[in-house]
């Protein structure tokens, strides 16, 4: 019998273990052939789950919630040896976002069906369990702590993936082997990589669609934990708490949503997050690209590193006629919203001086979500504008070419788009590459 069926039938042996010694009291024979196989079975599973965590060669990814909704889920990497130690790995606030590694011991034992016990203290790992106020916590955590487990009942398990479920507290977690190659510190890198990319609160609010008119406004994301309400509801007193943990695959919930069978976002070709299975279901931003670009709030950044095509052959320029006629540095023109005038502008930086430079003017983006048009000025501005504009032709001639450009934008990153290509749509090879200031 293999592990995936074993796991599944030892609960109701080892309670019928219980049942099966009361009812042979009774008989003036002894029997004990149905204790017999119903410990037999135990001691079988206990056996082949001991080797099943030895046999990965590289160890497991322990994707690991406590039971709070507080914070998101941590990451553990274990390699279990048959000696009964077993190398837990992190890298989180857990050890102060550094990696760390630590051995200590581990059993599998039987209470009613196998259970997996860290039952040696690992300064890792336990300190989930451990009932100290959880400074990153809200509230006073005395006596209860993270409410993390230590032992962990197997409900399943194969070579590829086990599932568990912490024996105090209930929460569902599962490990799954990592490939033989896999470096353990780079492992971790990939994932707080992939975890800075995927959010970031500045793009606020996200729209998660589970399917069947199920929409929710999603914000706090880059916390680990998702705070959603309805679409269209109260986000005071309709707001619930969802941790996640980022994985290879995108990223999976504590729990899945209510309702719904969904405990998994999956990453997309296009930067998004799906749910497999549902059409059109999944994370995407609730604006549209063009709308995000033209945030009063958002200033993005023309550098001439980042231009190309005609845009790199007059920034150029700009950067040469600057060091002749002021004797300094260019830096950047910023897209910007100058609030004090209550308009888009162009905020030209050099060089010694924090004074600002700016160049009036407007923006307007399209209906098709990822069209933007500029019209700026080339007369127009505060007094260091005009200066500017006075002492360096040049940057008449780009804003000249820039109000005349259609412009498609683009971003490799569309929950959290901090770096935005502006492209001719007329000639592919004149575009920008845009941070986020």
């Amino acid at each position: 019998m293999i592990m995936k069926h074993i796991n599944k039938y030892i609960f109701a042996s080892a309670t019928l273990i219980a049942f099966a010694s009361a009812f042979s009291s009774c008989k003036n024979e002894e029997d004990d052939i149905f204790d017999a196989s119903a410990a037999e079975r135990l001691e079988q599973a206990k056996t082949e789950n001991h080797n099943l965590l030895c046999a990965a060669p590289n160890g497991w990814a322990m994707q690991y919630f406590a039971d709070n909704t507080d914070e998101g889920g941590y990451t553990f990497l274990m390699k279990f040896d048959k000696n009964t130690s077993v190398k837990i790995a992190a890298n989180s606030s857990l050890t102060g976002n550094v990696y760390e590694e630590e051995t200590s011991m581990f059993d599998v034992i039987a209470d009613y069906g196998p259970v997996l016990t860290f039952n040696s203290y690992n300064s890792i790992f336990h300190q989930l369990a451990d009932p100290y106020d959880v400074p990153s916590l809200p509230g006073d955590e005395s006596g209860y702590g993270h409410r993390g487990d230590y032992e962990f009942i197997i409900m399943d398990a194969t070579a590829d993936r086990i599932e568990l479920r912490g024996k105090k507290h209930g929460v569902d977690i599962i490990m799954t082997a990592l490939p033989e190659d896999a470096d353990w510190a780079t492992y971790f890198d990939d994932l707080k990589a992939k975890s800075r990319s995927l959010f970031n609160d500045k793009f606020d609010p996200l729209l998660l669609d589970l399917g069947d008119d199920n929409r929710f406004i999603v914000s706090k994301a880059s916390t680990g934990v998702f705070n959603i309400y309805p679409e269209g509801g109260d986000a005071i007193s309709q707001t619930t708490k969802h941790p996640y943990i980022i994985n290879n695959n995108g990223i999976r919930f504590k729990e899945k949503f209510e309702d719904t069978e969904i405990q998994e976002l999956l990453f997309s070709e296009d930067g998004t997050l799906h749910v497999e299975g549902i059409e059109g279901a999944g994370l995407r931003q609730s604006l549209a690209l063009n709308e995000i670009f033209a945030r009063k709030s958002f200033s993005w950044r023309i550098t001439t590193a980042n231009c190309y095509g005609s845009f790199a052959t007059v920034l150029a320029v700009i950067e040469t006629e600057t060091k002749d006629k002021l004797k300094r540095n260019f830096n950047s023109i910023d897209l910007t919203y100058y609030s004090n005038q209550g308009t888009y502008a162009l905020s030209f930086r050099n060089s010694g001086t924090s004074a600002a430079a700016y160049i009036y003017g407007d923006e307007t983006v399209d209906a098709d979500g990822v069209s933007v048009k500029f019209d700026f000025s080339t007369t127009e501005g505060n007094n260091n504008g005009k200066n500017r504009l006075r002492d360096i032709p040049s940057l008449t001639t780009f804003i000249n070419l820039l109000n005349s450009t259609q412009f498609t934008l683009s971003t490799d990153n569309p929950l959290a788009p901090t770096t935005v290509i502006l492209k001719s749509k007329d000639n592919e090879n004149d575009y920008m590459i845009v941070p986020l200031v």
